[in-house]
Parts: C-alpha cells; structure tokens; sequence
C-alpha cells in the first residue's frame, strides 16, 4: 500500500489538493498510461534503430516525446480530457500505420485490444463506448479494404473473428466495471453528504442551544457586576455574589457541553481547490438520475465562460447544497411528473472573482409546509433563525445554512403557478494561478492601509451593532461612563447607513442579526473602506463561542473577537488595544 501511495503521489504531479479527486484520479490514470508508453515506444524505437528501421524508429521516438510532453502539459492545465483525446488519437494513428505498413498484421492488430480498457475509465462509459466502437469499425474497414498480406487469406475472417469477439469482451467488461465502480461511488457520495447534514442538524442544535443561553447569562453577569461596583449591604453583597457564582457555574456547564458535543462532531475545514462547475453539477445531478424514478427530469443549463473554466472552491460544498435542495424538492413534490431546472450564471465577473448564481425551478407545483415559516405564499423566504424550519425541513434549512455560511442567501419564492423556485448566489475564484498558491476567501488590495490617530477611550466614538434592545441597555451601561459617544445600529444594513454618515473610533459587531448579518456588514464596511484606504477595528460580541466561530469572524475582516458571557473589563482592553 506504501508503494502505492508513492506511486499514486509521483504521478500527480503535485497537483493533490489542487483539484477535485475524481479529477485528480484521472489524471494519474493517464500520466501512467503515458509513463508505460514512453517506456514501450523507448524500447520499439532502440529496437527500429538496432534493426535499420530508422523510419520506425524516427515515428517511435516522435510519439514517445509527445506524450513526455503531455505530464507538463496536464500539470499547467489540469485538462485531462483534452490530452486524453489527443493522445487516443495519436495512439490510433501510430497503430493504424504500423497495421498498414507492417507485415505481422495480426500481432499489431492485436494491439487496439487496449483501447476500451483505456477509454472508458478515462472518458467514462458513453464516450469511451463511442471511442471504441470507432476503434472497432475503423481497424475492420483498414484490414478488408488493404488486404494485409501478414494475414493469410484463408485465415482473414477467423483472425478477426478472434479479434473481434476479445475486443467485444473487452469493452463489455470494462463498461460493466465502470458502471459498477461509478454506482459504488454515487452510494458512497451521497451517504456521506447525508452523515455530513446529520452533523450540521446536531451543530445547528448545539449552536441554537448556546447562543440561547449565552446570551441572557451575559446580561446576567454584566448587571451583577456593576451591581457589585454599587452601595450593597454586606447582605445584599453576599447574595450578588452567590448569583454570579452560579452564573459561572453554568458557564462552565455549557461550554462542557460544547466541547463533549464538539469532540465528537469533527468539522472538516473546507477545502478550496481547482473544479469545474460543469462537471461538479453534472455528477451531482446523476446521483438522482440512477436511483430516482423517471418521473424525474432534470434540466441544466450554465453560462460558457463557467462551463469551460476551472473556478477555485470547495466543490464538495457546492454538490452538498444541491443535494439538499433537490431532495426537498422531491420529498415534496406531487406525483406527476416533475422537471427541475438547475440554471447557473455569472452575475459578478472579474479576471480573478465571480459570483455564480443559481437558480433551481420547478415545472409543476411543490406542496413545501409553508405553515412552519408563517410568511405568505408569495414570497416565503427561510431565515437564518427560523429554526421551525430546521427541525421539519432539514434538508433545505442545511442548505440555506451553508449558503449563509459562505456569504450568500437563499430565497425560496413560488411562480403564479405554484411551482417551486430556489434563488442563490456563491462567490469563487475565478482560475487557479500559481501565484496565488493559497487561496483566499475574499478578494484584498494591494493598497497599504491607513491606521487612525491613536485615540483615547474616554474620547472615542462608539458605534454598537445589535438587535436585542436589552443587550443594547446593558452594554451602554457598561460603556456610557468610560467613552464619549455611542450610537446604535439595529443591525447590519443601519449600521451600513451611520457609518457612510459618521466617523467612528470602533464598532462593537453582534453577528446574528435580522436585514443583515455582522459578517455580511463587515466584509461591506471593509469594500467601502478599501476604495477610501482607511480602516475602522471592529470587535465581533457574540454568543457563537463554538469551533470556527472566531476564525469566520477575523475571515470577514474583524479585529477581535469576544464571545458572551464576557466580563466587561476584557472588553474594555481589547477597545483600548485597538484603539
């Protein structure tokens, strides 16, 4: 197995990582393929030369040096289809002229046995079909018609007898492993996305459970702190006292929680890697098409400049989210038959971002509970905190989740005729380019920043984004006394609006939020600011205290992080660190 693997890693390429696996397989596939040719068509060519056949050996030699050039050709591009295609045909070309010209006919003929077990693993069945067959005829047609004289002519049809019953053979068993490998791979695909909606239902739940506890428990030692700062009696000090060591005491609870619930939820990072869109939907599309019934249409269409370029992302992400979608638009679906439109396009396009929207429709009405979101049929949208949803829809509630989570919304509207409508977009990179090894999730200048004047606390401008009026009156509280100004900011789009009117020495960004969320509000401030090459810090106050919370947070462009409970001294430090 440790052979293998070095093996498997020399003929790469040093591309794993860089690209989807399915793709990545396929490329070591052909680069040994190539690999054994060069050694073969080596050997054919000191053999030619050794024999006088410098013609041969010269066309040998040829053919062994296209297909070196093939590894740095496919190591650029990653286009394993096109030098497939291109060294088939030369492949062909060779054999057919040997086959011709050579008086050993049958042996040579012989030869073209190899190209369904080659074509079909590496163009997929119908192609690779298509590919033999042509092989078959073509190979058929060049021995009637030249009679070659290395097959005597009594034996003619029972050499191609032979030859063709092996080559039959050969392709039906190499179509039937293919279509079984292929099979395997959809049922293990499509389980893992279903152990992988599993774990978000129980990380959503986690997280809710969390954020609703955190919350109040942070107003809870906000206010007992300050109330211990007052004129208590020694009873009342006392009592004060015991509440906050049980505030702590379940602070301490649930983040035990958190953390056994978290141990056993592993989150995978996500990994962003070279794709093609085209053919990541195509594949998820036909996790449906072999097991669903026919009454099951599925249309896709995709813009040319995404069909035909290599996007940078987590394509794994991408087929999740289909999956999800699709799946609640059969699971209610009415029992005609249905067709679902999967249509994507560019609606952001640059040479190194874009912005693929998709749009997922029905032709015949969906029957979705719309009672559990309580919005009208004529627009039913699913927020991020619509957790009704998320209990009785979990397969569309883990989509829009990780729609959000990757800077894009979901809509969920009806046509007039009650068909069912799916609206998103999601950001990518536009090509993998060596220079740019890592990739980023957001697009950066160059420009240098501008850091503000150091400023004081008790003379800064405060601008507080959150949507809870308590949170609000306790964290002014909090600050009223030790900094000149705070204004506030119900959420994401108002505190957009006060900061293109006002100049703020910091912004304290609560990240759940109805309109508009911290994260979107961040990275929106960050575009504004770049054009204007200043920088305001940012402190992102939240009950998400769970794995990967803060790394998101800095992501989107903050500052620093603090999660609830929190005492209000730390934060505090963290305002005049940054200030």
């Amino acid at each position: 197995m440790g052979f293998f693997n070095k093996v498997t890693g020399l003929f790469s390429l040093g591309l794993k990582g860089k690209c989807e696996d399915s793709i990545l397989n396929k490329i070591v596939f052909i680069n040994l393929i190539c690999f054994a040719g060069i050694v073969m068509l080596a050997l054919f060519s000191a053999l030619a030369f050794y024999l006088g056949d410098f013609m041969r050996g010269i066309l040998s030699a040829a053919v062994a040096l296209i297909f070196a050039g093939g590894f740095y050709y496919i190591r650029k591009t990653h286009r394993y289809s096109t030098l497939a295609f291109f060294n088939t045909g030369i492949i062909l070309v060779f054999l057919f002229y040997i086959l011709i010209s050579e008086l050993n006919a049958e042996y040579y003929l012989y030869w073209l046995l190899i190209i369904p077990v080659i074509s079909i693993p590496v163009f997929g069945s119908k192609r690779g079909v298509y590919i033999s067959f042509f092989t078959l005829a073509a190979s058929l047609i060049v021995i009637l018609l030249t009679g070659t004289e290395g097959i005597a002519g009594e034996n003619l049809y029972l050499v191609l007898t032979r030859y063709v019953g092996a080559y039959t053979g050969l392709l039906l068993i190499s179509a039937a492993l293919e279509y079984f490998h292929n099979s395997s791979l959809r049922l293990l695909e499509k389980q893992l996305i279903e152990s992988r909606n599993e774990v978000k239902v129980k990380e959503g739940f986690i997280s809710r459970l969390s954020h609703q506890i955190r919350t109040p428990l942070n107003n809870i030692m906000l206010i007992g702190n300050m109330a211990n700062e007052s004129n208590l009696t020694s009873e009342q000090k006392d009592m004060m006292e015991t509440i906050m060591a049980s505030a702590y005491t379940l602070l301490s609870a649930v983040e035990n929680i958190t953390e056994l619930s978290f141990d056993n939820i592993k989150k995978e990072p996500t990994e962003k890697i070279g794709f093609n869109m085209y053919n990541t939907v195509s594949n998820t599309i036909k996790l449906f098409t072999y097991q669903e019934s026919s009454d099951i249409e599925f249309n896709f269409a995709i813009s040319k400049n995404l069909k035909n370029n290599q996007l940078i992302g987590d394509p794994v992400l991408v087929k999740q989210i289909l999956i999800n979608l699709i799946e609640t638009i059969i699971k209610y679906k009415t029992p005609e038959n249905l067709s679902i439109g999967i249509d994507i396009d560019a609606t952001y396009d640059t040479d190194d971002y874009t912005d693929a929207r998709f749009i997922i429709s029905t032709d015949h009405p969906v029957s979705l509970p719309i009672g559990l979101t309580g919005l009208p049929d004529s627009q039913m949208v699913f927020p991020a905190d619509d957790y009704a949803g998320f209990i009785n829809i979990s397969e569309l509630a883990i989509a829009q989740k990780l729609i959000s989570q990757s800077g894009g919304k979901l809509e969920t509207s009806f046509t007039s005729e009650k068909s069912l409508v799916f609206d998103f977009s999601l950001p990518f990179r536009r090509s993998f380019s060596e220079k740019s090894e890592k990739v980023q999730s957001a697009p950066h200048t160059g420009k240098s920043i501008i850091s503000h004047e150091k400023v004081e606390l008790k003379d800064s401008a405060i601008l507080l984004v959150e949507d809870n009026s308590i949170n609000q009156k306790i964290l002014m509280l909090s600050l009223n006394k030790v900094v000149k100004r705070i204004e506030v900011a119900n959420n994401g789009k108002e505190a957009l609006d006060k900061f293109g009117k006002s100049k703020f020495d910091i912004i304290l960004m609560d990240i759940q939020m109805p309109i508009m969320d911290g994260i979107v509000a961040t990275r929106k401030i960050r575009e504004v600011e770049a054009s204007l090459n200043t920088r305001t810090p940012i402190i992102a106050i939240t009950a998400n205290a769970l794995h990967g919370d803060r790394e998101t947070c800095l992501e989107a462009g903050m500052d620093d992080y603090i999660s609830k409970p929190f005492n209000s001294e730390d934060l505090l430090l963290k305002m005049k660190k940054l200030l």
